[in-house]
């Protein structure tokens, strides 16, 4: 018995200067590392890392798909596997993602097609709609794709006992109870990294977070799983439930010590939704590393809360090899923070931002702008924190503007019905490209402003960021600047200019 994993090629939007890029596939990793455990054999199609110097035109020209195309892909499957699944993330492969499910089925009618992932838990009902997958499943995926392989491989295939997904079956679709959350996490078996060309990765630079050293491997990581908090245009109350779930620490490390020993790494981003709240975890994680004196670098690019950073925290993860982190405020308006459910106190992470400053950690803050509701006073009181962050000492500000994103109680309950299927593919490009889409309608999400408007408040909260910074610490100009020649990281904007430079050099050649 045997299932075939695909990690499709990566949507690149070569224009724009943001930190898209792909990653060695985590969640990939821990399925199949789940199916090897049950005994059951994997064939993994890894489309970036079989193609990491491959570009194809895509979606008006304006993206370029990033690794092996979809016919390579469908020729690379081994005959009769018991099931072919694909994961998908992000909606903005979602167009080509669609294409190559529907080349798979092409040349494999037989064989029952899966699509996992957190766009396919966000829009199951689109996902069946414009492809011909026979199954899909929501939510964690370790538990369901084994017990799923286990019912397909059967001489008579019943799914109606398998929870966590939806199936269909003579033109109908069934709907199983969704799945549990996966509670005893310690006992997820560690990531099949030898399945993929980690050194294809490293050499290309697809990686998150900071490269510290030059030539350096980076991998990902989960130390934990999910988030308690229910911010409302966030996918994870959709994808994860609000259920959050801690792995041992010690165990943590111990993944850390067997990554450095079998296959060299020594800088770890970890993917957690929100990775400290609880002060005791993340106290015991840090002393586990310093005590066994590991030489790593770990970051937190997705971000994390503020709450427990305090100066004994700060310290810690300073001298355990804590390099980065992003905080996640997203408005500096009281109301605006209290209407989309974020639930941080401005003194609270004002006094975190300085103990982690001053314990030379590099922080990168996040903001939002053009919520839904949101007025031209509360943005300028955004503008008027992201001033303040850049006194207190903090690396990076991420400026966006504001995106409904699939699976999103802001798009279920603030949006009227069907408004993001009205805009087909252009909705699912939104995390590339944003306003520059200029689509139709798209002043729904925010009657109060104009897209051109919206980007000016963007462009200049980066702008207040970087003048204050440098006029207070006139060093990080020179730091930023030196950077951009380097093959090491010193902050997010650097690294996304270089990573848009990258990749245009790449599609050139």
């Amino acid at each position: 018995m045997k299932v075939c994993l695909i990690r499709p090629a990566e949507a690149i939007a070569l224009n724009s200067a943001s930190c898209n890029k792909p990653i060695l596939p985590l969640g990939t990793a821990y399925l199949a590392s789940s199916l090897l455990k049950s005994g059951i054999d994997v064939q993994v199609i890894d489309a970036v890392g079989l193609g990491p110097d491959k570009y194809e035109l895509f979606f008006n020209k304006k993206v370029r798909l990033l690794g092996i195309n979809s016919d390579e892909v469908v020729e690379l499957i081994e005959e009769k596997p018991v099931m072919i699944g694909v994961s998908i993330m992000f909606s903005h492969n979602w167009p080509h993602v669609r294409e190559l499910l529907q080349k798979i089925k092409n040349r494999y009618p037989t064989i029952p097609l899966a699509l996992g992932g957190e766009f396919a838990t966000a829009m199951p009902e689109i996902c069946f709609e414009e492809s011909p997958i026979d199954i899909l499943a929501t939510g964690e995926g370790e538990e369901t794709i084994v017990e799923l392989a286990k019912a397909l491989s059967s001489n008579s295939p019943d799914l109606s006992s398998v929870n966590g997904i939806r199936y269909r079956k003579n033109g109908q679709i069934f709907v199983n109870e969704r799945r549990n959350r996966i509670l005893n996490v310690d006992d997820i078996p560690l990531p099949a990294w030898h399945l993929f060309n980690i050194n294809i990765y490293k050499e290309n630079q697809f990686e998150s977070g900071f490269r510290i050293e030059d030539a350096q491997a980076i991998m990902p990581m989960l130390a934990t799983r999910g988030c308690p908090y229910s911010c409302t245009f966030c996918t994870s109350p959709n994808m994860w439930t609000t259920r959050y779930v801690t792995r041992n620490p010690k165990l943590v490390v111990d993944e850390l010590e067997y990554n450095i020993k079998t296959y060299g790494v020594t800088n770890f981003p970890f993917q957690d939704l929100t990775a400290i709240i609880q002060k005791k975890w993340i106290v015991e994680f840090c002393e586990e590393i310093i005590k066994r004196d590991l030489k790593i670098s770990w970051q937190l690019p997705s971000g994390t809360r503020s709450e427990v950073i305090d100066e004994e925290v700060a310290e810690l993860l300073y001298k355990s090899g804590m390099k980065e982190m992003g905080y996640a405020p997203e408005s500096g308006s009281d109301e605006i923070r209290k209407h989309i459910k974020k639930k941080v106190k401005a003194e609270s992470l004002y006094a975190s931002v300085r103990a982690a400053v001053k314990h030379k950690l590099k922080v990168q803050v996040f903001f939002i702008v053009g919520f839904p509701n949101e007025t031209r006073k509360d943005v300028w009181k955004t503008i008027k924190m992201v001033s303040k962050m850049a006194w207190l000492g903090v690396q990076d500000v991420g400026m966006n503007h504001y995106m409904p994103l699939p699976g999103t109680e802001q798009l279920e309950k603030e949006f009227e019905p069907g408004w993001a299927k009205k805009l087909g593919d252009s909705f699912y490009m939104i995390p590339l490209f944003g306003h520059s889409l200029k689509m139709e309608n798209w002043r729904r999400a925010n009657k109060n402003f104009s897209s051109f408007e919206l980007s000016l408040y963007v462009m200049f909260g980066f702008a207040m960021f970087y003048s204050v910074s440098f006029l207070r610490h006139p060093g990080k100009f020179f730091q930023f600047v030196g950077g951009l020649n380097s093959k090491t990281d010193t902050s997010r904007v650097q690294l996304a200019i270089k990573t848009m430079f990258r990749h245009r050099k790449n599609v050139a050649q």
